[in-house]
């Protein structure tokens, strides 16, 4: 299991992704929880980005969202820290 933080860049990012995207809210509650489990299930669409973003991820919402995360172990814990939402070109 991994527990999920979230950047303080992304509570602003997420806070107006909710705003102009109400209806996906639940579709994004379901990737948390899948993230939670397994962020690499087959699902999630879950990618290593390159260039300015090595070292994060990205998995999808639907078509068009990504996710961007990275994975960080503190002794025994796993961490999922959200970094960003929005429309593909936005996100990266």
């Amino acid at each position: 299991m991994f527990t999920l933080a979230w950047h303080t860049s992304f509570k602003k990012a997420y806070t107006k992704f909710i705003k102009k995207h109400p209806y996906l809210r639940d579709k994004i509650i379901q990737v948390f929880k899948l993230l939670e489990k397994d962020p690499y299930q087959k699902k999630l669409m879950t990618h290593k980005l390159h260039g300015d973003l090595r070292g994060y991820y990205a998995c999808s919402i639907e078509y068009s969202y990504r996710l961007v995360f990275s994975i960080e172990k503190i002794n025994t814990e796993k961490f999922i820290v959200l970094i960003d939402i929005g429309k593909h070109d936005e996100a990266y």
